[in-house]
């Protein structure tokens, strides 16, 4: 169930303006008094056409508009999210797992710890660290979403049930199948009725 947390943390991304494919003179003269709103628009439209360079570089546009902005302006947040996700897609873990460890830091400086935003990116840096086989420090963000999660948006959410096929998926890699097997059966219950709700069958 990886790709529904992966697009999970893509909806967090800022959605608006179809874009070609731009070179670097290209962007560097489109750049002259673009706000951070056109630059993270842009970046998520160059990301979902799969031209990952021009994604960054809006990306990093964005980053240094709103870097002085300082630490309590939420775009900061939202900035650096979308590159670790970047990079994240992209395999680059060392980049990735620096930036969500910034995000959660900003978050809860920002939100406070009680806000499912939150276990957005607990949930992707435990994936992070899950891909780089460190195991151990990926189950108590696992475990951590997981109860914040529960907590913010109720045992039924399709955030709880992605995140548990994340959790699970990591505990069949530690053997400890019967755990494996509890956060599996939990997340086929949510996205059982997930699917009655919808169909209203």
């Amino acid at each position: 169930m990886r790709s529904q947390a992966t697009f999970w943390a893509i909806r967090w991304m800022a959605r608006l303006i179809v874009m070609g494919c731009v070179s670097l003179s290209t962007f560097q003269a489109r750049a002259q008094g673009a706000s951070w709103e056109h630059y993270m628009a842009e970046g998520t439209q160059a990301y979902q056409n799969g031209q990952e360079t021009n994604a960054e570089m809006f990306y990093l546009a964005a980053l240094e508009h709103v870097q002085s902005a300082g630490p309590g302006d939420p775009r900061l947040a939202a900035t650096l999210n979308t590159l670790a996700v970047l990079y994240h897609a992209q395999r680059k873990y060392v980049l990735a797992e620096s930036l969500y460890q910034d995000v959660i830091q900003l978050l809860e400086q920002t939100i406070g710890p009680d806000h499912p935003t939150l276990a957005t990116t607990l949930n992707n840096l435990a994936v992070v660290y899950e891909a780089q086989e460190k195991y151990g420090e990926a189950a108590p963000l696992y475990q951590s979403a997981l109860a914040l999660l529960e907590r913010t948006l109720g045992p039924a959410h399709p955030n709880l049930a992605a995140t548990l096929d994340n959790y699970a998926d990591l505990l069949h890699k530690m053997q400890r199948e019967a755990e494996a097997a509890s956060a599996e059966a939990r997340a086929r219950a949510i996205w059982a009725q997930q699917k009655r709700d919808s169909t209203g069958k």
